[in-house]
């Protein structure tokens, strides 16, 4: 038998090269996850640029967050190089490493059938980072200290994200604003947007409507970030009280909850209004059954139970929604009709899925008429798993969620003595103010160091540099101030803390329980901050909950996983990293030359982005022939290029109507290949209005009436069915003029 972990491991005298592995492995886990949860990322720009429009500032995207992915890795290496240097260092093992892992292959995999690779690389490597980190916190929190440590990062995260959303409502917002009120028409014009377009009209309606996001790419993920950290940091505030610590400690953690309530309030997510409801009604049982749950029959009892309430509870919201074609709510309603439509899509690729990231292309073509927004994701994780995955990646999903759940609730009585109780209540840790505050200090540094690495744009003006830099350094004193709040003992023992820490350890599952929640109706999980986050805290959950005493691996197996981890981060770097960062480099000069209306040179770099790549970006593609056929190329260079990108992602609804409207541009056009690209796009998204009036005008231009005529109906009926307060719905005078469009071409 392995001897098990020394319980006050965390920073010990660098006596023990083999201790500083894991030590170093700690701190970076938790900088790289907290410097993750604080930047925005996207994989693709949302808005096309154009000539002479402003470079905007830029943020994390493919190319960075394919790097911290790798970086994610790197605590993972260090603790398999002290398992094979230290016999005395005991893995922990648990059965829901097996079904992850195995999910995160399946996720790689399905690259190699996804119509978006670019999409299926980025983002399997995305969650497979995110295992990493689930892996390693499992490994590394084995204690109360570290446990607590765990629950500052949390606490910092919130304290963060609470002074992020305050600075951009009440300071940021107002010259948003009226910045943009000021400048409309030359924003309508950089974006080439119409007035009267959709996309106009919701980027107006947000900016003015004071839309919150935070750190997030929606104000559903904000708010669902911020009741997870909530309740955790409540369970530091509950563990605070049941330690009898001076009353100071659980104020100053609780200070920030009405703020982060007032942020929540500002998303209008209504299921932000419930959860913390329903986390507050759990928490309270725990309270009053804490004798009874911590029997191991107890446990299971319990676990079977939430099962089948789960179960259960899933099957009457399906039994309601197909009796009735609806939910309770409007939200819940459009929820179902994307639900609805994604069954229409799993139905046809029920095994192996659309592949990862490649859910938004194929939507388009079985949504409900109602549901207009082309959305990219269903708002529901076991949703987008069973679509992009099949059926073998949501079992595996299910089965590691539920194994998860259930190695890290069960009774630590049934599993022997863990390190969280074997540290003690009352010798304390050891860890002196001159260890402990410049652990908390450059933890907090690190972190942000990360941050303004990956997300600062340093290309901007120099007020704008430093206006960020500012707000970075609040987060630095944000985020020490929540580690001295929870990971130090008291004043008067400055030192960190290694008590149990029962009360965060339920806070925690309570909030994962929350966050879960969330994602049947949200997409949280799937931005890489909140899933990141996600990962440390479960992680950790497995990690103070495993056996200290169990059967170790050979040292051969030791060795092998070690080298196997050592190989694959090596081929990961000049395999994706590497080349991924040569070409958003290339494609980044590319829009900088679209800016100075140098497009034969934006298209020669999007061409070569495109082709340094080991795996496809039709983007690249499609975004060459658009520069190709606005003056950067002959039609025919356009033709090619455009014709390549939709044989790449032949599920691209843009592509074929791009190549359409190339083709319209020439002064003899041929009307087959317009017809046939404009059928084409239509095949990928039957519902578009838009897209049905501009091929009927096309067909009426080509002197075809009765086929305009049947394209001009469509589109009536199809306009029909949508929501009557649907912005895409065609105004009264728009459809009055389309029915004497359709009268005229049919007398």
């Amino acid at each position: 038998m392995a001897k098990s972990n020394p319980p006050s491991s965390f920073l010990l005298p660098p006596s023990s090269a083999a201790r500083l592995l894991t030590q170093a492995a700690f701190l970076l886990l938790i900088a790289l996850v907290i410097a993750r949860a604080t930047m925005l990322e996207t994989t693709r720009d949302p808005f096309e640029v154009s000539p002479g429009s402003m470079a905007y500032p830029r943020g994390l995207g493919a190319a960075g967050s394919a790097m911290l992915d790798w970086l994610a890795w790197i605590p993972v290496l260090l603790i398999l190089v002290r398992s094979v240097i230290d016999r005395s260092f005991a893995l922990a093992r648990a059965g829901c490493f097996v079904p992850l892992i195995l999910l995160g292959t399946w996720a790689a995999l399905s690259s190699t059938w996804a119509t978006d690779r670019f999409a299926a690389v980025v983002g399997a490597s995305h969650f497979i980072g995110a295992i990493a980190v689930f892996l390693a916190a499992a490994q590394l929190v084995r204690s109360g200290l570290r446990l607590r440590f765990v629950a500052a990062a949390c606490v910092g995260l919130m304290f963060v994200i609470v002074a992020s959303g305050l600075i951009y409502r009440f300071v940021e917002l107002p010259d948003t604003q009226r910045s943009v009120q000021e400048r409309w028409p030359q924003i309508l014009a950089e974006r080439g947007w119409s007035p009267d377009s959709f996309m106009a009209k919701q980027f107006y309606r947000k900016v003015m409507s004071g839309e919150m996001v935070g750190f997030s790419a929606s104000p559903n993920t904000l708010a669902a970030t911020l009741v997870t950290l909530s309740v955790i940091a409540v369970g530091v505030v509950i563990q605070r009280i049941a330690d009898r610590d001076k009353l100071g400690w659980p104020l100053l953690v609780a200070l920030p909850l009405p703020l982060a309530a007032l942020l929540v309030w500002y998303t209008n997510s209504r299921a932000a209004l419930a959860t913390p409801i329903l986390a507050t009604g759990a928490l309270a049982g725990v309270a009053l059954f804490a004798r009874f749950l911590h029997s191991r029959r107890a446990n299971a009892v319990v676990f079977i139970a939430l099962v089948l309430l789960v179960v259960a509870g899933a099957g009457a919201l399906v039994a309601y929604g197909l009796s009735h074609d609806k939910l309770p709510g409007d939200s819940l309603t459009f929820r179902w009709k994307y639900w609805v439509g994604s069954a229409r899509l799993f139905a046809k690729h029920s095994w192996l899925g659309v592949g990862w990231g490649s859910f938004g292309d194929h939507y388009l073509a079985v949504r409900e008429l109602v549901a207009s927004e082309e959305i990219k994701d269903p708002h529901n994780l076991f949703v987008r798993l069973a679509t992009e995955l099949g059926a073998i990646g949501l079992a595996l999903a299910i089965a590691w969620l539920a194994m998860s759940w259930w190695e890290a609730t069960r009774s630590r009585s049934a599993v022997g003595e863990s390190c969280e109780t074997a540290s003690g209540a009352g010798g304390g840790s050891g860890y002196g103010p001159n260890v402990a505050l410049p652990t908390l200090i450059w933890t907090s540094v690190i972190a942000v160091a990360i941050n303004v690495a990956c997300s600062v744009d340093f290309t901007q003006d120099v007020s704008f540099t430093f206006i960020e830099l500012m707000k970075r350094l609040l987060y630095v004193g944000l985020l020490i101030a929540a580690f001295v709040l929870v990971s130090i003992r008291s004043f008067d023992r400055q030192e960190l803390d290694d008590r149990p820490a029962r009360w965060m350890r339920r806070a925690m599952l309570v909030a994962m329980g929350v966050f879960l929640l969330h994602n049947t109706i949200d997409i949280s999980f799937f931005e890489t901050g909140p899933m990141w986050a996600f990962m440390l805290v479960g992680g950790a959950m497995i990690g103070v909950n495993a056996p200290q005493e169990q059967r170790e691996p050979s040292r051969a197996v030791r060795v092998t996983s070690t080298v196997a981890v050592a190989i694959g981060l090596a081929t990961a770097l000049f395999a994706i990293v590497i080349p991924l960062m040569v070409a958003e480099s290339k494609a980044q000069a590319a829009d900088d030359a679209v800016r100075a209306r140098d497009l034969r040179g934006a298209a020669g770099l999007l061409l070569d982005a495109h082709d340094s790549l080991p795996f496809a970006n039709a983007d690249y593609l499609f975004r060459a022939g658009r520069a190709q056929s606005s003056g950067g190329g002959g039609a025919d260079e356009a033709r090619a290029t455009l014709r390549r990108a939709m044989a790449e992602n032949p599920a691209a609804f843009a592509y074929p109507l791009a190549l359409a409207r190339v083709e319209l541009l020439q002064p003899n056009p041929d009307a087959a290949l317009v017809r046939e690209m404009f059928e084409r796009g239509l095949s990928l998204n039957p519902n578009d209005v838009a897209t049905r009036l501009d091929y009927a005008q096309t067909l009426e231009r080509f002197g075809m009436r009765v086929h305009a005529a049947e394209q001009y109906r469509i589109a009536m009926e199809k306009n029909e069915g949508l929501s009557p307060d649907e912005p895409k719905r065609l105004p009264v005078d728009e459809v009055r003029k389309v029915s004497e469009r359709i009268d005229k071409l049919t007398r």
